[in-house]
Protein backbone atom coordinates (compact mmCIF):
# COMPACT_ATOMS: atom_id res chain seq x y z
CA UNK A 1 0.00 0.00 0.00
CA UNK A 2 2.84 2.49 0.69
CA UNK A 3 3.79 2.82 -3.64
CA UNK A 4 -0.52 3.49 -4.06
CA UNK A 5 -0.82 5.91 -0.80
CA UNK A 6 2.35 7.74 -1.85
CA UNK A 7 0.68 8.50 -4.97
CA UNK A 8 -2.74 9.62 -3.69
CA UNK A 9 -0.59 11.86 -1.78
CA UNK A 10 1.82 13.08 -4.05
CA UNK A 11 -1.46 14.20 -6.39
CA UNK A 12 -3.35 15.53 -3.54
CA UNK A 13 -0.31 18.20 -2.42
CA UNK A 14 -0.34 18.78 -6.30
CA UNK A 15 -3.42 20.35 -6.13
CA UNK A 16 -3.30 22.09 -3.16
CA UNK A 17 -3.62 19.76 0.19
CA UNK A 18 -0.85 19.50 3.01
CA UNK A 19 1.03 16.01 3.39
CA UNK A 20 -0.80 14.92 6.17
CA UNK A 21 -1.87 11.02 7.00
CA UNK A 22 -4.84 11.56 8.83
CA UNK A 23 -6.97 8.87 10.73
CA UNK A 24 -10.35 8.84 11.37
CA UNK A 25 -10.68 5.39 13.70
CA UNK A 26 -14.42 6.13 13.63
CA UNK A 27 -15.01 2.35 13.50
CA UNK A 28 -12.90 0.95 16.17
CA UNK A 29 -14.91 3.62 18.47
CA UNK A 30 -15.95 1.31 20.58
CA UNK A 31 -13.25 -0.77 21.35
CA UNK A 32 -10.34 -0.46 24.45
CA UNK A 33 -8.28 2.22 24.47
CA UNK A 34 -5.13 -0.41 23.79
CA UNK A 35 -6.58 -1.14 20.24
CA UNK A 36 -7.32 2.47 19.90
CA UNK A 37 -3.67 3.47 20.60
CA UNK A 38 -2.99 0.17 18.33
CA UNK A 39 -4.23 1.77 15.16
CA UNK A 40 -3.11 5.10 15.86
CA UNK A 41 0.45 3.54 15.61
CA UNK A 42 -0.22 1.35 12.75
CA UNK A 43 -1.17 4.50 11.26
CA UNK A 44 2.05 6.68 12.39
CA UNK A 45 4.40 3.88 11.15
CA UNK A 46 2.74 3.89 7.90
CA UNK A 47 2.99 7.85 7.64
CA UNK A 48 6.52 8.21 8.54
CA UNK A 49 7.20 5.26 5.46
CA UNK A 50 5.49 7.93 3.40
CA UNK A 51 7.51 10.54 5.15
CA UNK A 52 4.80 12.39 6.21
CA UNK A 53 3.01 13.57 9.06
CA UNK A 54 0.22 11.51 10.99
CA UNK A 55 -2.74 12.82 12.68
CA UNK A 56 -5.10 10.90 14.54
CA UNK A 57 -8.94 12.79 15.32
CA UNK A 58 -10.73 11.14 17.88
CA UNK A 59 -13.68 10.80 15.35
CA UNK A 60 -15.65 7.90 17.05
CA UNK A 61 -19.35 8.45 16.64
CA UNK A 62 -22.19 10.41 14.83
CA UNK A 63 -22.17 14.02 17.12
CA UNK A 64 -17.93 13.47 16.97
CA UNK A 65 -18.18 14.08 13.08
CA UNK A 66 -19.89 17.61 13.62
CA UNK A 67 -17.16 18.83 15.57
CA UNK A 68 -16.08 22.32 13.49
CA UNK A 69 -12.55 22.17 15.02
CA UNK A 70 -11.91 18.96 12.68
CA UNK A 71 -13.08 20.50 9.19
CA UNK A 72 -10.06 22.09 8.26
CA UNK A 73 -7.52 19.79 9.02
CA UNK A 74 -9.84 17.05 6.94
CA UNK A 75 -10.35 19.30 4.00
CA UNK A 76 -6.59 19.95 3.83
CA UNK A 77 -5.41 16.32 4.43
CA UNK A 78 -3.70 14.81 1.82
CA UNK A 79 -4.43 11.16 2.87
CA UNK A 80 -7.56 10.21 4.89
CA UNK A 81 -6.83 6.61 6.69
CA UNK A 82 -10.36 4.72 7.85
CA UNK A 83 -8.59 2.76 10.63
CA UNK A 84 -9.47 -0.29 12.39
CA UNK A 85 -12.77 -1.28 14.07
CA UNK A 86 -15.98 -2.85 13.59
CA UNK A 87 -17.54 -1.14 10.85
CA UNK A 88 -21.23 -1.59 12.14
Amino acid sequence: MTALEGELLQVAVARGRSPLFLQLPTAAGAESEARLAHWHQLGKEQADRLGVESRSLPLYNRGDAFNEEFLEMIEQAGLIYLSGGDPH
